[in-house]
Parts: structure tokens; sequence; C-alpha cells
């Protein structure tokens, strides 16, 4: 994937040189060629638009006190959980262990300038676990940014935990993402989200493989955009299958 040099102009010119740079982390475990180049990509964005990088892996999640114990329980001979599922529930605890702070999908790219900063002293809801993608009927949410103390992942960390035991044995592919949904449908309180994250879905242009980064395409999308914090571009949009949501089905889907 490359940026196009106006998006990245675009993010430069909302950063204070002069001041402090938070830190976005990201987990990933294993990644291909193809996945090092988007990689890649994330690194460049995030950083033109005022932030430093760090990639968290398995290795991080281990020093976490409760791994073993939590990791034999997910890959135990009953259970139907794939190593992607297993890995979605070990990332809280990567995060925890290394302080806490803002995480996103290696396939997120930002938008435009959080309010107060992404700092640890000023994170936001006072720090409290939150997402900030919500799925299209507002019930659902998806966890491709999160911020939260250490403390907070921890917590969500045990929570999900749970999750995973309870259902890994019943259903295939339980992962993070099915396990935030159910404890948010069980307790709307259990934490905090909002609606800051754009589908990739949701800004493409006719053109397949055509991401509306580019401020000559901008105009087309910017109500989609505004004040929205970032663009999810999944795997499969990446890979430039869709078109603009509404011209095919298969968007439902995706």
């Amino acid at each position: 994937l490359s940026l196009p040099i106006s998006y990245i102009r675009r993010l430069n010119g909302y950063v204070d040189p002069s001041g402090p740079r938070p830190l976005m982390f990201t987990f990933i475990d294993n990644l291909n060629e193809k996945e090092e180049t988007l990689l890649y990509a994330w690194k460049e964005a995030w950083h033109a638009a005022g932030w430093d990088t760090k990639v968290l892996t398995l290795e991080d999640a281990e020093k976490h006190a409760h791994f073993k114990e939590r990791d034999l329980a997910l890959r135990a001979e009953n259970m139907r959980l794939g190593n992607d599922e297993v890995l979605s529930f070990h990332r809280y605890m990567a995060m925890a262990y290394a302080g806490g702070g803002w995480m996103s999908d290696w396939d997120v790219y930002p938008l435009n300038p959080l309010k107060n900063g992404g700092h640890l002293t000023s994170l936001p809801n006072e720090g409290r676990f939150t997402l900030y993608e919500r799925l299209g009927d507002g019930k659902g949410v998806v966890p491709s940014i999160i911020s939260g103390t250490a403390k907070e992942y921890n917590r969500i960390a045990a929570l999900l935990q749970e999750s995973a035991v309870e259902y890994g044995s019943k259903a295939t592919n339980w992962s993070d993402l099915n396990a935030l949904c159910d404890l948010r449908a069980k307790n709307p309180e259990a934490f905090a989200s909002e609606d800051a994250v754009v589908p990739g879905r949701s800004v493409l242009t006719g053109i397949p493989d055509h991401l509306v980064l580019d401020t000559e395409n901008w105009g087309k999308d910017c109500l989609i955009t505004s004040g929205k914090l970032a663009v999810h571009f999944t795997p499969v949009i990446l890979k430039g299958k869709y078109l603009r949501e509404g011209v095919t089905k298969a968007l439902a889907s995706s």
C-alpha cells in the first residue's frame, strides 16, 4: 500500500513539532511479506499524524503474570479456537504489561487529530477502557482502536478470558470481537465506546484498490470522514475486492 503524498501532508498539518509525541501500539505475530508492507504504511501514517509507534508481539504477552495459565486454557483439547483467535485475547495482556495506552489494528489509518492529544496523562474517559468503532447497528463494537490504563486492560483481559473459556469450546472462531460484543450486550456499562472510526468500505471510490486518502478525492467523502479519528481498512478491503458501500451486497459480509 502506497500512501498518497497529499494524505501525508494533510496529517503533517495537524502536528505540533514542538510538542511530545503520543504512542500508538499494535499487536502482531508472524507477518508475511505483504503484511510487512502494510505494517510499514501503518507506521508511516501514524508517524505523519504526530504519533510514535511500537509493535507488540506474543513475547510481550508472555511476560504477563497470568499468561501461562490463560494460554493453556485457550489451547486445551476441548477448545475450538484457532491460533489467530487465541492471539486476539493475548494482546490485552501485552498492552497491560506495556503500561496501557492506545492500541490499534495495523490496518487502521489516522484521519483527524485527537482533541486532547494521545498521552497517558490525558486518556479519554479518565483512562477507562474505550473502543472507538461501532458496528452499523450501534449495538456491536469493533476493537480496531482502543485506549485505557494498564489496570483497565488487565480488567478487560480477565473478562475476555472468561468469555473465551465459556464459548471457545462451543463456537468456532470465537475472537475478542465476539467476546466484547457479548460482554457489552450483557453489561452495557462494562466499557466505554465511541463512534470515531469509519469502516474502510465506506470511503472507497468506484475504482478498486483506490483509497480515499488523497485530497483530490477527499471532498467526495468529507461528510463520511468529518470528525472521525481514523479509518479501518480490513484485509479484505485492502486487497481491493469491494467498491463503495451499497454497490454490491458482498459488502455486508466484509
